[in-house]
């Protein structure tokens, strides 16, 4: 008889990091069904009718936002930096490209990459610099 007590106590122990595994799995890709096998499951769907791990999920996903940190104005604010953008802020009154320095955090925003490609001589350098998808930015906002 004190094997099966052993038994059942394990199986209490491991139950619930099992649930977390399947949790986590699932916060990974949002698929029941991959997170299920993952954690060691047959049926990811049925699990995601389980009331305690719904409460798990939106728990856990409530840390995730606060540790990100990443807020709905931040992103929409981010992308009306790129839909904003002017690239005539990249550049001085004489036409030159500003410093990489120079520019500002926004002007950062606006830009996919910014890149020196290949130093010509010691006072001419070639530069390689990417812009944000406007279109994209105007998806993500419908």
């Amino acid at each position: 008889m004190k094997g099966w007590e052993g038994r059942i106590e394990s199986w209490r122990v491991c139950f619930p990091q099992k649930r977390q595994r399947f949790v986590a799995e699932y916060l990974t890709d949002l698929n029941a069904s991959k997170a299920a096998e993952r954690a060691g499951y047959s049926q990811g769907q049925r699990l995601l009718t389980s009331v305690d791990i719904q409460a798990e999920i939106e728990r856990q996903n409530k840390v995730r936002t606060e540790r990100l940190e990443v807020k709905a104005d931040d992103v929409l604010r981010d992308l009306q930096h790129i839909l904003d953008f002017d690239i005539r802020g990249l550049f001085d009154e004489s036409g030159k490209l500003k410093p990489i320095h120079a520019l500002t955090r926004e002007r950062w925003k606006g830009l996919a990459s910014y890149r020196v490609n290949n130093q010509k001589s010691e006072k001419e350098q070639l530069y390689t610099i990417r812009l944000c998808d406007r279109f994209k930015a105007l998806r993500c906002l419908d």
